[in-house]
């Protein structure tokens, strides 16, 4: 029986030391990780926090807690666009131009600059700081980058709402013209190139510039002779215009190029109605009632009912009577005439 081999107790022991540090350092490490999930960034928390207090004119508490947060972040520009917005209302006026001008500083990225910056030109616009607000809308007529469309498209969408909330629709129109006359250039952009026209025009719509904004259809289609979106926008804008001509004649190039919409066919029968030209008018009302329109087919129904009449009996104290036979106002002084009531016949039965 060879002798036994006596047991390594280090080798034994260094085995043990190695599993319990391993198992101890993976559990510290996983309470780091669970307490960077689970424990919310004090910073963040912090500026919730005086953000609230601002909001409920807690001011000077508002602005001990948003200090101690920019003691942890001090470039952050919404940390210091809400200080430069607490001393406003601390009156502090130079101070907290001089936050706002951080704010706006450290503002370095697109994206960032984008949000911060609307928050001051809105702060601005509640001040009654107009000049300052858009001189910083300037920042967002800058030329189109990396063919960007959205943010682009964004952007002036954006300085011509805030003109139009300033007062001035006119310089919100001029914008607008100017975005379209800028992106002619990108046309290859089909959908977007489109798109960007029917928004544009209908924007236009709401500053009340019908010219403008049947200009940019026209120059959609220009460039895209097909295009039935652009043909039926027009004949809407004509059709509420009442320049019937006109909508008839870019109506018909829509369905020449889309027969899908009833209520097309029916704009240009009431169109044809009010030019008086009731065969044309009846023709386009049918085809929208086929089509399932309702409204089409009660006018429909309307213009073509047959007017009848019935007989009704005059008595001679001034009354009526729907008899006409024997006896018929003897009461009243008997009968001095007849007089016929219209009434209409309809042949068209509309649910």
């Amino acid at each position: 029986m060879p002798p036994s081999v006596p047991k390594n107790k280090n080798k034994g022991c260094l085995k043990g030391c190695l599993i319990s540090f391993l198992v101890v350092t993976g559990s510290f490490i996983f309470l780091c990780v669970a307490a960077a999930i689970l424990v919310p960034d004090s910073n963040s928390t912090n500026y919730k926090k005086a953000n609230r207090l601002y909001e409920k004119g807690n001011y000077n508490q508002a602005l001990k807690l948003i200090d101690k947060t920019i003691k942890k972040d001090s470039i952050n520009p919404e940390y210091h666009f809400l200080k430069g917005m607490i001393l406003s209302e601390l009156q502090d006026t130079i101070t907290s131009e001089k936050e706002i001008a951080k704010a706006e500083n450290f503002s370095n990225t697109d994206s960032i600059r984008q949000i911060v910056y609307k928050k001051i030109i809105n702060w601005r616009i509640q001040k009654n700081d107009t000049t300052e607000a858009e001189k910083l809308l300037q920042y967002f007529l800058k030329p189109l980058d990396n063919h960007n469309f959205k943010n682009y498209t964004d952007s002036y969408y954006y300085v011509a709402n805030i003109k139009a909330i300033l007062g001035k629709p006119e310089q919100s129109r001029t914008v607008l013209a100017s975005f379209i006359d800028s992106i002619q250039k990108l046309k290859n952009d089909t959908i977007n190139f489109k798109h960007t026209h029917y928004q544009i025009s209908k924007k236009l719509l709401t500053l009340k510039d019908t010219i403008q904004s049947i200009a940019v259809l026209k120059k959609l289609i220009q460039e895209y002779p097909n295009t039935a979106l652009a043909h039926k926008n027009l004949g809407d804008i004509y059709f509420t215009t009442k320049s019937n001509v006109k909508a008839i004649q870019y109506f018909k190039k829509y369905i020449a190029l889309d027969t899908s919409d009833a209520s097309i066919y029916r704009k240009i029968g009431q169109s044809y109605l009010n030019l008086r030209k009731k065969k044309s008018a009846k023709k386009h009302l049918r085809i929208a009632t086929k089509k399932g329109d309702s409204e089409a087919c009660n006018e429909l129904r309307e213009l073509t009912a047959k007017t009848k009449y019935y007989p009704q009996s005059k008595c001679c104290d001034g009354t009526t009577s729907s008899s006409t036979g024997r006896g018929t106002c003897s009461h009243h002084g008997g009968v001095c005439g007849t007089e016929y009531i219209p009434y209409k016949e309809y042949t068209i039965h509309c649910n």
